[in-house]
């Protein structure tokens, strides 16, 4: 019996029509009326095809008793048949260990962002002024944080679907000399089959648990724990021929690229803000432009920072300092020489246009800074806004109060 009698009779046997066993193939029925009339004959690939669908052997398709081309039929045979065959199928635990590797990166950059992100919004919420580099770590953070968290919900789902279809897939391999065959079969059903040729091999790599081998676009891995350590996939990634075997230097995306310059910047800017002049703090301003010398540590202080509005004015933080005898006497000693602190009688128009005045009276001392035209004790200009810097001394009770405020001449 020929070769294309056999395909006839083979097909007759499994209950196909020509356009039925086309389907499975993959090609059209006039194909198959080509090989059924011996006018051509199948390629490897549907050799490969047509062996699983009827169930027999290649050489049964091929072998041609008594004439020349059974010879040459059976040399073909011979060459197809695979030097190594693999069955194989995925566990959950192969899912666990590729879930780490590929989830863990993504999911580290995003909870540093997000402690970027909380460290950048209580530095902004703490600062009486929070300026644009502030609202610029605030956003860049937000942004990546976002990016991130969402790039490992659109993983997972990818992964959890590919893993679904994965633990119902049963898997093929057969390696010959010059390519492999890889196919997926789901019950009795073969779904896909691809003939990779080494030639067409863009990349191979070898990693701690699989060989991972990229043709097409497409990424084929193969666990070490399937594979023979003799196989001869192992010998491609020596050889000179298979494009991308020759070790290579990793290469970073973009993407990670950026990720990490972004990540360093914003935790700088942020180191920053929590350690440098960035950082606020209501006596700052009082030490800066009044020249005050005010102890780092101090005993009964109270300090309400308030950041309350009053008509048309706004207390930004109001600090009451309590000094002890001695530390009372070297300032009171320091003030007397001073001819900006003002009398109560001196300071009295001053005094009224802070946004609480009856707050302040009773005290010995006052001094008033115009930090918008840096001008010490004058009041505003009319119709226009001034930011103060207010510090008023109680000698009778060792207090000192500082206060900043802005209102509306």
């Amino acid at each position: 019996m020929k070769v294309n009698e056999k395909i006839q009779h083979f097909r007759k046997t499994a209950g196909l029509s020509q356009e039925e066993l086309g389907k499975k193939l993959l090609v059209s029925r006039q194909t198959v009326s080509l090989w059924e009339t011996g006018q051509t004959l199948p390629t490897l690939d549907n050799l490969i095809r047509l062996r699983e669908i009827f169930g027999v052997s290649i050489d049964e398709l091929l072998s041609e008793e008594g004439t020349e081309v059974a010879a040459e039929e059976s040399s073909a045979a011979e060459a197809a048949k695979p030097l190594e065959c693999y069955t194989f199928t995925h566990s959950r635990d192969e899912f666990k260990k590729i879930y780490r590797k590929a989830v863990i990166p993504p999911l580290s950059l995003a909870i540093l962002c997000l402690l970027a992100l909380t460290v950048s919004v209580i530095t902004a919420i703490t600062a009486r002024l929070p300026s644009f580099g502030q609202g610029a770590v605030v956003a860049v953070s937000l942004i990546l944080t976002c990016a991130f968290f969402y790039n490992v919900l659109v993983l997972l789902k990818i992964m959890r679907r590919t893993e679904e279809r994965s633990l119902l897939t049963e898997y093929t391999l057969e390696v010959f000399a010059d390519s492999f065959v890889f196919g997926k079969r789901q019950g009795d059903t073969l779904y896909e089959l691809k003939t990779v040729a080494f030639g067409e091999i863009e990349r191979i790599s070898k990693g701690k648990q699989f060989l991972s081998i990229i043709s097409g676009g497409v990424i084929y891995g193969f666990s070490h724990a399937v594979l023979s350590p003799t196989s001869i996939l192992y010998s491609l990634t020596e050889r000179r021929d298979v494009p991308g075997s020759r070790p290579r230097r990793k290469k970073r995306s973009i993407l990670s690229v950026f990720a990490v310059i972004a990540l360093v910047t914003l935790v700088t800017l942020a180191v920053l803000f929590i350690s440098g002049p960035m950082k606020y703090r209501p006596a700052d301003d009082a030490e800066h432009y009044l020249g005050l010398q005010l102890p780092e540590k101090y005993s009964g202080v109270s300090m309400n920072v308030v950041e309350e509005y009053y008509g048309d004015s706004f207390l930004y933080y109001h600090v009451e300092y309590y000094y002890g005898e001695d530390e009372a006497a070297d300032f009171e000693a320091t003030i007397k020489g001073d001819t900006r602190w003002l009398s109560p009688d001196g300071a009295r128009d001053l005094i009224a246009i802070y946004p609480e005045p009856e707050g302040l009276s009773g005290a010995d001392r006052y001094i008033f800074y115009d930090i918008t035209r840096s001008r010490i004790n004058t009041l505003p200009e009319r119709d226009s806004n001034a930011s103060y810097i207010l510090a008023a001394y109680y000698e009778d009770e060792n207090l000192l109060i500082i206060a900043e405020f802005d209102c509306n001449g």
